[in-house]
C-alpha cells in the first residue's frame, strides 16, 4: 500500500467497494484480496462449523468422532468439486484477468 504524503496510509475502502485497490501492482493487490478473502471465509466457517459439532453431539444426533468417520455420497462428492472449482474461479479469476492484461 502506497503512504500519503505525510506518510500516513490511506483509509481502506468501504466494505463492497472491490475496484479499489491497496497496492500499486494489480497482480499482488489481487493476490493481497485472495488472502483476505479466505481468511475472513475460513474464519466464519471455522466458527460454523465448530458451533454446528458441539450442536449435534450435545444433542446426542452424532458421537464426537462421527464427522472424522464420514464418507461422503458420489453425489455429495460431485458437490463439494463444484463448490471447490467456483471458490478458485472466485478466488483466481480476478488475479489471472491481471497477469493477462499485463
Amino acid at each position: 500500500m502506497s503512504k500519503k504524503a505525510d506518510g500516513t496510509f490511506p483509509e481502506g475502502p468501504p466494505p463492497g467497494f472491490r475496484h479499489d485497490t491497496f497496492l500499486d501492482d494489480p497482480v499482488q493487490d489481487h493476490l493481497l484480496r485472495a488472502v483476505l478473502t479466505l481468511a475472513m471465509e475460513l474464519s466464519v466457517t471455522r466458527e460454523h462449523l465448530s458451533a454446528l459439532q458441539s450442536l449435534v453431539v450435545e444433542k446426542g444426533v452424532i458421537a464426537d468422532d462421527d464427522m472424522l468417520l464420514f464418507k461422503p455420497s458420489e453425489t455429495m462428492e460431485k458437490k463439494m468439486a463444484a463448490d471447490r472449482a467456483r471458490l478458485l474461479d472466485d478466488l483466481l479469476g480476478p488475479l489471472l484477468a491481471s497477469v493477462r492484461k499485463s
